[in-house]
């Protein structure tokens, strides 16, 4: 066993205590199941496999190699914050110039407005002003044709009685309703305050 010198003030020396205890309990712990019956049967099993001429190089395969033979380095791409130094005043952020579509030139569409699951660009008329002067002027020509003019119709007697009677009726109704609210809070009993209190 060998010693270590250490110190708890400055706390040098202590990691190196720590390890060569580790290893000393470890090295215990191996001997003592080596000791032990049961080794010899685990040890019986066990074969560990070593390569026949000594040396186990990685293995690649040669349409890999190839590969990366004709592989050309990857291009550098310059950083927007690079650009924006080396342009100065005169540089734009532009974020849609790396969008990876099947064709570039659809970058800089408009970004459709969904509204209530339905794009409103399908809604929108080019032509709709057009259209509502159009409907304007054959509003006005059906206005001067007097296609909404509509003559009042005269009742006769029995409709007079009937709409006089029904107005009755409906007052009649609304006076019943207003007494049945009045009346609905006289039926109940008060409540007492010893209720109130707790």
């Amino acid at each position: 066993r060998e010693a270590v010198v250490s110190t708890q003030s400055t706390g040098e020396g202590v990691s190196e205590v720590q390890n060569t205890a580790c290893d000393a309990l470890l090295a215990h712990r191996i001997e003592q199941k080596m000791s032990g019956n049961k080794v010899d049967n685990i040890v019986n099993r066990l074969h560990v496999a070593q390569p026949k001429d000594g040396t186990r190089a990685p293995h690649i395969p040669e349409a890999v190699l190839a590969k990366r033979a004709g592989v050309k380095p990857a291009e550098v791409r310059k950083l927007e914050r690079e650009m924006e130094l080396e342009m100065g005043d005169d540089y734009i952020l532009d974020l849609k110039k790396h969008y990876d579509l099947p064709n570039p030139d659809d970058r800089y569409d408009d970004i459709p407005e969904i509204w209530e699951g339905h794009n409103i660009a399908d809604f929108v008329d080019p032509d709709i002003v057009a259209k509502l002067e159009e409907l304007e002027k054959e509003e006005a020509m059906l206005e001067e044709a007097g296609v909404y003019e509509s003559e009042e119709e005269e009742l006769t007697e029995e409709q007079r009685e009937v709409r006089i009677k029904a107005g009755l009726i409906r007052k009649e109704k609304a006076v019943i309703r207003h007494q049945h609210r009045l009346n609905k809070h006289r039926n109940r009993t008060p409540v007492s305050e010893r209720v109130i209190m707790k």
